[in-house]
């Protein structure tokens, strides 16, 4: 194995490392000058050390952005979807080409990438979040150079991204939903806007729905495919993950307009004849043609500002349903899986806020617990318990003394055997008890019911 030389010239030393063949078959040399002979030697001796180890990697002149254009197309474009290439094919070319994309690959330094970064959020004004999805392609991509040997050593590992903001979901409270709704009836978005609020379908789902999936018979709707865009271009794949497909039951409501949406296709199909796109889809514009997910999500922005509603999109049609659903007491499990999420957790990320109401429930009911804890514990609950029970006692006269005097001895027993968790069930047992060891069986005729119920008209006015 071939490692190089060492010449001296002058007062100086020339270092030749030689690196072997390339990939293209060319002898691969790199030239040094040192000012002594020994940091020379130590240098030679150092790549002669890495070539043995087989841990030198190859010089090259290999640009970042040519790199890029490698990776894409022979490493990640078979792996991944269509609509996240066009994604990728984004960021590579409006953002990472112009920016980092004339540094030497080998020459590409953390400090570059976060620079990168403060270019992005600050001359670009894109969000942390869409940032981090920069971080993750950078990640990638100079994992898989490094891996094949075109850096030794990845700049992403010293690279810190963005922190994540988590964004809050919008939603239409029921008044704004209920507007929105009655205002939709009789307009293009009817259909998919009673489904979206009803159902909580994405939008890719929505455009995805077919006849085939729709059982009117059986009032239930499948979800199982979606269409979505790259770009301008249309595309049709199955669901986003296996738990997003699911079988959801179509209330009254949505039967009954489903039905009216497949007669006037039928109608429209036979007013339009030839030229009517003949299709399974649902949501469809006149002519039969299914509309595009971008064009949908504009008309329905449109459609807000046209009617003075609060802006939102699309989508936070579905944060309405989980909002509704939460209202309604449905546990977040039950939630998610109408959804389609694969965990309780993704549920519980992405609507932390509108799950609170479960949290505030919880705090307030052992607030509650705690409190009236509290006051039984102080010495007023059982003076307000022991009078209670007296004016109780006159009330009830079980002997018919007329005076509740006649009663002292027995107040004073009872009185002094109350405690902080002493129950109506408790204090209705040392009622009859007591009366009974005192006036004897003959005499006292009420039974431990009664007693009870006495007891349990104490607690109400300590309550009050």
């Amino acid at each position: 194995m071939a490692y190089g030389s060492i010449t001296q010239r002058g007062d100086k030393y020339r270092v030749c490392f030689d690196y072997g063949i390339d990939r293209e078959g060319n002898r691969v040399r790199k030239y040094r000058t040192f000012d002594t002979k020994r940091d020379a030697t130590r240098a030679f001796n150092e790549h002669k050390v890495k070539m043995d180890k087989g841990t030198q990697i190859m010089p090259s002149e290999y640009t970042f952005a040519q790199w890029l254009d490698y990776w894409y197309k022979d490493i990640i474009l078979p792996q991944i979807e269509e609509t996240t290439a066009y994604g990728y094919r984004g960021m590579i070319e409006n953002y990472l080409k112009p920016q980092l994309g004339e540094i030497r690959l080998q020459k590409l330094t953390a400090r570059d990438i976060q620079q990168y970064y403060t270019w992005l959020m600050g001359e670009k004004e894109l969000s942390p979040n869409t940032v981090i999805k920069h971080h993750n392609l950078l990640t990638n991509t100079l994992n898989a150079a490094e891996r094949q040997e075109y850096i030794t050593k990845n700049p992403m590992r010293a690279v810190s991204p963005p922190k994540k903001r988590q964004r809050e979901a919008k939603f239409y409270t029921p008044e704004q939903l209920g507007i929105l709704l009655d205002k939709a009836v009789g307009t293009r978005l009817e259909l998919p806007v009673f489904i979206c609020a009803y159902l909580g379908l994405r939008r890719g789902e929505l455009c995805g729905l077919r006849w085939s999936d729709v059982d009117l018979e059986h009032q239930t709707i499948t979800i199982e495919n979606t269409r979505t865009q790259a770009g301008k271009k249309e595309i049709e794949k199955g669901t986003k993950t296996a738990s997003s497909t699911r079988t959801l039951y179509l209330p009254d409501t949505l039967c009954d307009m489903l039905k009216a949406a497949r007669e006037h296709q039928q109608a429209c199909r036979a007013e339009y004849k030839n030229a009517y796109d003949d299709n399974d889809y649902v949501v469809v514009m006149e002519d039969g043609r299914p509309f595009r997910p971008n064009y949908l999500s504009e008309l329905f922005g449109k459609f807000l500002a046209d009617n003075d509603l609060p802006k939102i999109v699309l989508h936070e049609l579905r944060h309405t349903f989980a909002s509704l659903s939460n209202q309604a007491g449905i546990p977040a499990y039950n939630i998610g899986k109408a959804l389609g999420h694969s965990t309780p957790a993704t549920t519980q990320k992405i609507y932390t806020h509108l799950l609170d109401q479960t949290h505030t429930q919880a705090v307030e009911g052992v607030a509650a617990i705690a409190d009236e804890a509290r006051r039984k514990a102080g010495k007023e609950y059982l003076l307000q318990l022991a009078k209670a029970l007296i004016d109780e006692i006159r009330m009830w006269d079980p002997m018919k003394f007329g005076d509740c005097n006649e009663y002292t001895e027995e107040i004073q027993s009872i009185g002094g055997r109350l405690e902080p968790h002493t129950d109506a069930a408790a204090l209705g047992s040392m009622l009859y008890e007591t009366f009974r060891a005192s006036f004897g069986t003959r005499s006292f005729r009420c039974t431990p019911e009664e007693c009870v119920a006495v007891a349990e008209r104490v607690f109400e006015k300590v309550q009050k």
